[in-house]
């Protein structure tokens, strides 16, 4: 039940982060001389990009409860949302 909640309230993040067009605003800080070299890092796939906000979301509800399990629910929430993403070939 608490992955269920975890999913939902990132799955609405992600829904947010693409909706104000996250992914080029991170790609215009790439060319920050202090912090560019993260930011290429971070927006260099679609998956590095949700993993990092999973984590992101994860890091406070750790601190919250001092559950490891939130971070492992960070990992299943982003291999989720790739599954959900991934069609089966329709050949």
């Amino acid at each position: 039940m608490e992955f269920l909640a975890f999913f939902l309230v990132y799955h609405y993040l992600l829904i947010l982060f693409y909706k104000w067009d996250a992914p080029k605003f991170i790609r215009k800080l790439q060319k920050t001389p202090l912090l560019g070299r993260f930011f290429y890092d971070l927006s260099e796939c679609e998956f590095c990009m949700e993993n990092h906000i999973a984590f992101a979301f994860a890091a406070p509800i750790y601190i919250y409860t001092s559950n490891l399990v939130v971070f492992l629910f960070a990992i299943m929430a982003t291999a989720l949302s790739q599954l959900l993403k991934t069609r089966p070939n329709d050949n």
